[in-house]
């Protein structure tokens, strides 16, 4: 997972990002400067997913690693009560 963070002041909340590429193209590194503008101009953490790509990893590997790190986001945050 890539992490991006305002670069003034305290974040106001997560933007869980995982990119396009139908789980076979791309990662998550090709959107760095456009995710940095987001942390920065919404005041939001952004955290980009790296998942597995196909064929080298088959179907679901890539919406399993997306689920992975949703659930690991909702444990992690502070969003949810006890």
């Amino acid at each position: 997972m890539r992490e991006f963070l305002p670069a003034q002041g305290q974040a106001r909340g997560v933007y869980l990002h995982l990119h396009g590429g139908g789980w076979v193209i791309g990662g998550a590194d090709m959107q760095d400067t456009m995710l940095l503008a987001l942390a920065d101009h919404a005041q939001v953490a952004v955290l980009s997913v790296h998942y597995r790509l196909a064929p080298e990893h088959p179907y679901p590997a890539a919406p399993d690693d997306c689920e992975a790190a949703a659930l690991w986001l909702l444990d992690h945050c502070g969003f949810w009560p006890d």
